[in-house]
């Protein structure tokens, strides 16, 4: 749920990647990275270029 969350923030808004990894829920922008690509195969910063690219 907190990634799908940071997925629209990312997607939405102009926010760091460190104020969406709090934002999220997240204690740690290493730990927020890591859970972000498990879950999506990518890092926060790949998922939003991919997503401007479109």
């Amino acid at each position: 749920m907190r990634i799908r969350f940071a997925k629209s923030l990312l997607l939405a808004s102009e926010s760091s990647i460190t104020e969406i990894c709090y934002a999220s829920g997240f204690n740690t922008l290493a730990h927020f990275e890591r859970v972000f690509r498990e879950k999506t195969g990518m890092s926060p910063i790949a998922f939003r270029k991919q997503a401007d690219s479109r």
